[in-house]
């Protein structure tokens, strides 16, 4: 979902690998930390969780408004798995 939120993000120009920790054990905290100071974090994780909808935690990938695809799914009520 595209929205004009993207242009304030504080996340706008930054590397996109902070948000998709790797298998090595990275947790994500340098995105997150520029997640936690965003004027329009709350946005993202509008669009995010309208996205992922349903999706089991597997199905999520990255970093989204703060919260890993875990925490995300753990919000969803939807999520089957």
């Amino acid at each position: 979902m595209t929205s004009t939120w993207i242009n304030d993000a504080a996340c706008r120009g930054q590397d996109t690998d902070l948000w998709f920790p790797g298998p090595a054990g990275d947790s994500g905290a340098a995105g997150i930390r520029i997640c936690q100071r965003c004027s329009v974090r709350q946005q993202c994780l509008a669009d995010a969780m309208a996205e992922e909808r349903g999706l089991a935690r597997e199905q999520r990938h990255g970093i989204r408004g703060g919260l890993t695809r875990k925490q995300r799914a753990g919000l969803d009520r939807t999520t089957a798995a």
